[in-house]
C-alpha cells in the first residue's frame, strides 16, 4: 500500500470515529439506563389530567423527563419511552397524556 492510501485510510478511520455516538447524555453527562431498565413513563397514572386546564398541572409531581405540548408547539420527533408527553388542545386543556 502506498503512502497516499495509508493517509486516506487513516483519514477515513478518523471520520468514522468522530461519527460514533457518545456514551451518555450530551447535556448532563449522565449515562442513561440500559433500554431494558427504562420501562414506561407512567402515563397511565396521569390519565386523570385529561380535560383539566393547563394551570392545574402540578409539575413537581410529574416524572422527569416530561414536556407539555401546545397545539402549535414545535417539538422534536425523537421517541423516548421514559418521557411523559402532555398534549394540550386549543383551549389549553389536557387533550392526552402519552409516553414518547
Amino acid at each position: 500500500m502506498d503512502k497516499g492510501g495509508i493517509i486516506a485510510g487513516a483519514a477515513m478511520i478518523a471520520v468514522l470515529y468522530g461519527c460514533t455516538a457518545m456514551d451518555g447524555d450530551m447535556n448532563t453527562g449522565k449515562t442513561p439506563p440500559p433500554p431494558s431498565d427504562r420501562g414506561s413513563c407512567g402515563a397511565a397514572m396521569f390519565q386523570s389530567m385529561v380535560g383539566q386546564p393547563e394551570g392545574e398541572i402540578h409539575e413537581p409531581s410529574l416524572p422527569t423527563p416530561y414536556r407539555i405540548i401546545g397545539p402549535d408547539d414545535m417539538i422534536t420527533q425523537d421517541h423516548r419511552p421514559d418521557r411523559l408527553n402532555i398534549y394540550l388542545d386549543g383551549d389549553d386543556r389536557v387533550k392526552s397524556v402519552r409516553c414518547g
